[in-house]
């Protein structure tokens, strides 16, 4: 895998934008990326830092990334500084819900940064239900991070926990056709006491599917097990790089 940097993101909490950072970060452990970094860009509620903060394999940062204004352009000089000097395989972004403030207007210095360093950019949007949230998407796929990103390299998540896909508006606008990007569904998790668990106990998710955790039930690590299964294979769609449009 060529150096890839994934930006998780969204214009609201609660559509899955951290646990699409985990995933994404499982699936690159899995894939065996030596260099492989986090962002968390909440200052506020860092869930995703603070569940791989013990994990050796990652090197994790904390950078606030909800910075309007003038402080924006510093946010995303820290990022790109960050990242040329780190110099990590691969780089997992998960941003605050109101990052769009200010990664926006200046995803180009970013996409520029990428391309000096010879990183991909690759970005995922998780899905809200309601319209506003729709209309968040389209605008950063027309003048956001979003379109500064390769449609191949670029994906809509469902946050099939939410509700179906038909629920989400994205599903049948007709943005669809007008700015191509890659999908992804997002499994939902059934078994909610067991989903509960998983949340709560910091660590790798894969080893938690395999080894449990003091208080957890076979059937706990049976259910973790399967859904990180399939929500790792959701990834595939923006996990390699192409030259094809989505």
């Amino acid at each position: 895998m060529e150096k890839t940097m994934f930006v998780s993101h969204g214009d609201k909490g609660g559509v899955g934008k951290s646990m699409t950072s985990v995933v994404m970060v499982e699936r690159l452990l899995m894939e065996g990326v030596e260099r492989l970094a986090l962002i968390e860009g909440d200052g506020r509620n860092h869930d995703v830092g603070d569940r791989y903060q013990d994990v050796t394999e990652i090197r994790a940062g904390f950078l606030p990334l909800n910075r309007p204004g003038a402080e924006a352009a510093n946010a995303v000089t820290r990022l790109a500084t960050w990242i040329e000097t780190e110099s990590p395989d691969a780089l997992v972004v998960n941003l605050p819900g109101s990052a769009g403030e200010t990664l926006d207007d200046l995803s180009g210095i970013l996409r520029g940064v990428c391309d000096g360093l010879g990183i991909r950019m690759v970005a995922t949007y998780s899905l809200g239900m309601t319209d506003a949230l729709t209309n968040g998407m389209v605008l950063s796929l027309k003048e956001g991070l979003l379109a500064h990103v390769d449609p191949a390299n670029r994906a809509a998540v469902y946050p099939l926990f939410s509700g179906p896909k038909e629920f989400f508006l994205w599903s049948r606008s007709k943005d669809r056709a007008r700015y191509p990007m890659r999908e992804i569904e997002m499994p939902r998790f059934g078994a909610i006491a067991s989903l509960g668990k998983m949340l709560n106990t910091p660590g790798r998710i894969v080893e938690l599917g395999e080894r449990g955790a003091p208080g957890w039930l076979i059937v706990d690590r049976i259910n973790v097990a399967e859904w990180i299964h399939v929500a790792m294979r959701a990834m595939d769609p923006i996990m390699k790089e192409s030259d094809d449009e989505a």
